[in-house]
């Protein structure tokens, strides 16, 4: 189960950032290629942000009162956290991304 939740917040959301470049590369459009750092972070903080609720309810359920401010803390930093991760390497990889395709226009015009 620990490699599913692995897998679906760290590898789905640069997944879907990806196809977002490579759709904004089919359709020549630089303003959408832009978009895919923001799609990457949005889409990992909404799943960040229901997994740990789930998890709030869960404690709750559990002990009958709602998780301490501790949980929320470290809830927070993680989800912010990791938006931030996924924003920062989705940022890499679409400057990567227009370095190349910007490499490959050069060396196909005439000199």
């Amino acid at each position: 189960m620990f490699a599913a939740q692995l897998v679906l917040q760290l590898v789905v959301p640069q997944l879907f950032g990806i196809a977002m470049l490579y759709w904004a590369g089919r359709r020549q459009a630089r303003k959408l290629a832009v978009l895919a750092p923001f799609v990457a972070a949005a889409i990992y903080l909404v799943w960040s942000w229901a997994f740990w609720s789930a998890e709030a309810d869960a404690v709750e359920a559990a002990r009958g009162m709602p998780a301490c401010g501790a949980f929320g803390a470290m809830m927070l930093f993680a989800t912010f956290g990791g938006a931030l991760m996924h924003l920062v390497v989705a940022a890499l990889v679409a400057g990567v991304w227009h370095i190349g395709r910007r490499m490959r226009s050069k060396a196909q015009s005439p000199a």
